[in-house]
Parts: structure tokens; sequence; C-alpha cells
């Protein structure tokens, strides 16, 4: 195959970040999975650690890094394979406090989350949606869907969620290019 086509990272915060990718141009085959690289590009307390992680299948095009240092830049490169591997593509990123995980405010049976507006990526956001897990169930839903670009708030109530169930909520920023990556889950609350 192809190279992918981009490497987007997303949620950067000093030890993570969310990696994502495009698909080849040119596939030329099943795409059967895409290996991830990763490395600082000086050592870190003397260490040069060089992490290979195999996705199989062509979905989902992300992946949350989690054990990286803080301050440090990264070199990520990545593949697709079908029956062998193709060109990489790659960036490097450094760790630093990026955009925060949603935080909630509570008051009464009003719940508000506020964020703040991300990597906008290759196109400008023109909304944000938030998704709510219940935690019995592990599944994300879309909550609210048409939350104009301008906001960095919503307030919802209560009584739209399930009594007595806890909640993870979180914010996905869309442009003309669909979905961006998800933001941090929220602090859990409950119904």
């Amino acid at each position: 195959p192809s190279a992918p086509s981009y490497i987007h990272f997303s949620e950067l915060t000093t030890t993570s970040v969310n990696v994502s990718w495009g698909e080849p141009k040119q596939a030329n085959g099943i795409i059967e999975g895409y290996r991830l690289v990763y490395e600082p590009c000086t050592p870190v307390d003397g260490v040069s650690k060089i992490v290979t992680v195999d996705v199989k299948g062509s979905s989902p095009l992300w992946m949350k890094i989690k054990d990286l240092a803080d301050g440090v830049t990264y070199n990520f490169r990545i593949r697709a394979k079908t029956l062998t591997y193709g060109p990489e593509v790659e960036a490097n990123i450094t760790t630093g406090p990026g955009e925060g995980e949603p935080f909630i405010s509570r008051y009464g049976s009003a719940l508000t989350l506020h964020w703040t507006s991300g990597d906008q990526g290759r196109a400008p956001i023109t909304r944000y949606v938030i998704e709510a897990r219940p935690s019995d169930e592990g599944l994300w839903d879309i909550l609210i869907k048409e939350i104009p670009k301008e906001v960095t708030s919503y307030t919802l109530n209560l009584e739209m969620l399930r009594e007595g169930v806890t909640y993870d909520f979180r914010v996905i920023a869309v442009n003309d290019y669909g979905y961006g990556s998800p933001s941090a889950p929220s602090p859990t609350i409950s119904g």
C-alpha cells in the first residue's frame, strides 16, 4: 500500500497523546493493519526506547499513547500493511500541557460541561458533539449533536440520564472531514 495519508495528534498532555492517521490513498489490496513505531528524538534518561505497536485490521485509525515523558520530542512513524508493509508517514510531536479533558460543574439537576477548543486539523471546526457513556454498558452514545463551534460549554439536565447510573462524558470537535479525536473522558458523574 502507499503511505498513510496523514498523521494527526490531539489530546496532547505531558505524558500522553492521541495519534490518528489516514488510510493510504492506494490500498493495493486489503489492508490488514498498521504498524506504529515511536521513539524519543533524544534519549530520555540515557535510554532511547523504541516502541512498536501493531494495529490489526483497517480500523480504528487512532490510538492513545500513554507512556511518554514530559517535554520530550517523539518521532512517530506509521505504515500500512497488505501482504507487506508500505512506506511510512512520519511526524514529530513534543509533549506538554495541551487541551484538557472537559471539566464539569453541577448545580442541582443541571450539569455543565466546559472544554477548550482543540486542534482543528485540516479544516475549521464546524460544531461539537457531546457523547455520554453509562458505566454499566461502556458504550459511548451521542447525547447532544449540534453544538455551535463558538460554544465551549454546554448545560444539560440530569433528568435526561438514567437515575443511579454513573456516566462519563466527552466532547468531539467536528469539521468537514468528519469527527476529530474525542477528548479525554470527564470525571465520572452519577445521574
